[in-house]
């Protein structure tokens, strides 16, 4: 059933706009000539998402770019939900997963900006619970089978080392002598960010801070969010609401979904061994997103945040325009500047980090387009989450690009790469 419906085609759906309670104002979208841009290259985006939907290997999508602060195009491709038919909406709410880490880079920021949370201090100066921390190193220099031992890291681990993902905290993989084992229990009911993070502070470090680049999926980031916490006297959500979000003017992002925009928030699904798609979990993905009468206490930096293209599109211009938007200013130029600026040096990348691409502040950050094989811009900065969403910041040709599903274990699918790609064809000036 799932594969028929996937097959149909979409093409009556694209770009409809469904009214409903909840519903967002539209995006005003210009003429792609007026800012340089190809309206008939662009048209080759609807035709390509289309056959991954009709190859029943993705659901549905929003695609968004914008170019000199202007959007040129904003399409809704495929279905919300497969099994019902829904078609896709251009505010759609998708589960970010990692791509929240940018917001919690940009509120360190802020901290950073009026002299509450020093970059460069010992994460132990705001969250005590870090002033014992130990690295796993092996007994054998030569031979790292024989075990290991825990010694104190040669410099304390920082904020900074938190937002580069080299402070090796939470980072696995085959260089690690960390084992799931080391972990505390997940998250308690009622726990705080900041609760879970003290906890963290148990597990040793898979390196010495700054020693590698590790990618720290989960412990890391929330590390930056409880810094924020520390720092403010705010949960990190009320802090993004208060400094972010409502400056900005991004009303559907949220930690948690109003129970007046469900109707909204796509379905989650997976990639199957087959290379099609089966929901992920109906209910556990939307609910634990779900405004009810709980407490609502925990706002993961890591991977918490619902939005859509529109909001999210309002951050990236943020981001471009040196750190403000529509004269509310969030950042400063110069923040901005160290945001996306290679903070890692020629440090070793354990994984994840591809020709070419070296990290700054919660971002990756495109240093040799050459040497990775592709026209994105040096200095483009980006980063994307485990449900398939990604956006991209293109300083030299003033450039967003936003690309929204909902798929998890979507790799190696190479529909983000092409979006990017025709992207870039685009440029007619």
């Amino acid at each position: 059933m799932l594969k028929s419906i996937l097959r149909l085609s979409g093409a009556l759906f694209v770009g409809l706009w469904v009214l409903s309670a909840g519903a967002a104002a539209p995006v005003a979208v210009v003429k792609p000539e007026s800012v340089g841009m190809s309206s008939p290259r662009l048209a080759l985006i609807q035709p390509m998402v289309q056959g991954y939907i009709e190859r029943g290997e993705v659901a549905g999508a929003v695609t968004l770019i914008a170019r000199r602060g202007k959007v040129v195009h904003h399409q809704a491709h495929g279905y919300m939900d497969v099994e019902t038919g829904t078609p896709m909406r251009k505010d759609a709410l998708f589960r970010l997963a990692s791509q929240t880490k940018p917001v919690a880079g940009v509120a360190a920021l802020i901290q950073y900006e009026r002299g509450q949370l020093l970059l460069g201090a010992p994460v132990s100066k705001y969250i005590d619970a870090f002033s014992s921390l130990e690295v796993a190193v092996p007994l054998d220099a030569n031979d790292s089978t024989k075990g290991r031992k825990l010694v104190p890291p040669a410099t304390p681990p920082t904020a900074r080392h938190f937002m580069t993902h080299t402070a090796g905290l939470g980072s696995t993989g085959p260089h690690s002598l960390v084992t799931q084992a080391d972990y505390p229990a997940p998250r308690r009911p009622g726990e705080t960010v900041t609760d879970l993070v003290r906890r963290y502070a148990t597990v040793p470090l898979a390196f010495h801070p700054g020693e590698y680049w590790q990618y720290s999926p989960v412990a890391g980031i929330n590390v930056v969010a409880a810094l924020v916490e520390a720092t403010s006297g705010q949960g990190f959500g009320p802090f993004a609401d208060d400094n972010i979000f409502k400056p900005l003017g991004m009303p559907d992002t949220h930690f948690y979904v109003p129970q007046t925009k469900l109707n909204r928030l796509s379905t989650a699904y997976r990639r199957t061994p087959d290379g099609t798609i089966e929901v992920a979990d109906r209910a556990t993905p939307a609910s634990r997103f779900v405004a009810s009468g709980e407490e609502q206490v925990f706002f993961s930096g890591a991977g918490n945040l619902v939005s859509t293209a529109p909001d999210y599109f309002r951050f990236a211009q943020m981001l471009l325009n040196g750190g403000t938007l529509d004269g509310t200013r969030i950042l400063s130029r110069k923040s901005i500047d160290l945001m996306r600026t290679n903070n890692i040096g020629g440090t070793e990348a354990l994984n994840m980090l591809g020709p070419g691409q070296r990290f700054g502040l919660t971002v990756s950050v495109m240093e040799d387009p050459g040497l990775a094989g592709v026209t994105t811009s040096k200095g483009t900065f980006r980063w994307g989450g485990a449900t398939g969403v990604i956006f991209w910041i293109d300083p030299q040709e003033q450039l967003i690009g936003l690309y929204m599903m909902q798929l998890y274990r979507h790799q190696p699918l190479q529909v983000r790469r092409e979006f990017e790609t025709l992207t870039y064809a685009a440029i007619n000036d």
